[in-house]
């Protein structure tokens, strides 16, 4: 064993007891969560933030990509409270129609339990001060948000009052790429989530090796949705190599990423069982790369206003990517 390894050695033992902790508690909560399965370090680092979070008052932010298991996550902080017997409400903010508004959020803050709050961004900071206000006082509701980017960042934008941000916590939940060694024991979990589920079938080593080298661009989800289409198309005992391939279909992203360079870049790979705002993420991300980070480009391209392209930009935490035209081309309507 190197000094290094020795050293990590307390370290991984503690994450390990904390995982056995959280384990017992969710089983007492009422079983695992899908998208809180798995060994890895990434997995034991957020188990140990969850159980340092769950019975605190301040505000915290999950924050992760696409399908990384936030809600999940949100969940967990909630029923492992002292508090997890009430009722935990969730809200969507944004402009679509039948979503919530502040209002709502502000008035479900005066009763106790927890509210889980997506889209925070897409209302007003004077909005958002309110709904922190109103979860201030001891006997409010706990509020957990929601996002796909961390909280700095939205406040840097100017869409997140700082004020918000500087009350609360903040857990980041790893994609699945970052864990992949997870993969077996996610699809053990999909195949057979309880005791009561019907027999998990016999799965091909080989279709479990295919998941295993995917990229998972929409992480647990889009693994949680292939699982449940290739069993679908399977003869009920056995899970083969076969049923995997065509769920994935042809164009993985990692074919993407090998047509992009052959020269085909315009091809965006959809499943079915995608969430929409992942195909939007994929299609945007997709056509930049095609108009060589061109933000205006790329809005004739899709017939939308560069406004929109920018925005979405952000809510999609591409800037790294295209952070280099964000600064350069001209803003405009």
């Amino acid at each position: 064993m190197t000094p290094a390894s020795a050293d990590a050695e307390p370290l991984v033992e503690e994450l390990r007891d904390e995982i056995g902790t959280l384990r017992r508690a969710l089983a007492r909560a009422g079983g695992p969560l899908a998208g809180l399965v798995g060994r890895s370090l990434p997995m034991q680092r957020l188990f140990s933030a969850i159980l340092a979070s769950a019975d605190r008052r301040d505000p915290v932010f999950v924050c992760g990509e696409s399908g990384a298991g936030k809600s999940a996550v949100a969940a967990a902080l909630h029923r492992l409270s002292s508090r997890g017997h009430e009722a935990m409400r969730t809200f969507t903010l944004d402009s679509r129609p039948g979503a919530a508004d502040a209002g709502e959020v502000v008035a479900a803050a005066s009763s106790s339990g927890a509210i889980v709050v997506e889209g925070l961004p897409h209302v007003s900071r004077e909005a958002q001060r309110a709904i922190l206000d109103a979860t201030r006082d001891p006997a409010a509701a706990r509020l957990i948000v929601v996002s796909p980017r961390d909280p700095a960042a939205a406040i840097h934008d100017g869409r997140l009052e700082p004020g918000l941000a500087e009350a609360a916590g903040t857990i980041g939940v790893p994609p699945l790429r970052e864990r992949r060694e997870d993969i077996p024991a996610l699809v053990e979990y999909f195949l057979r989530p309880s005791d009561a589920s019907p027999p998990a079938p016999a799965l091909d080593p080989k279709a479990l090796e295919a998941m295993r080298v995917h990229e998972w661009t929409g992480n647990v989800r889009e693994l949680r949705n292939v699982i449940r289409r290739a069993r679908a198309l399977s003869d009920g005992a056995f899970l083969g190599l076969t049923a995997i391939q065509s769920v994935l279909g042809g164009v993985s992203a990692r074919a993407e990423r090998d047509g992009e360079a052959s020269g085909e870049r315009d091809i965006v790979a959809v499943r079915v069982g995608d969430s929409m705002a992942e195909i939007e993420r994929r299609v945007l991300q997709r056509t930049l790369r095609f108009a060589q980070g061109n933000k205006r480009k790329a809005a004739e391209m899709l017939e939308l206003s560069l406004k929109t392209i920018y925005n979405k930009v952000k809510e999609y935490g591409l800037e790294r990517e295209f952070n280099r035209r964000l600064r350069k081309e001209p803003r405009s309507e």
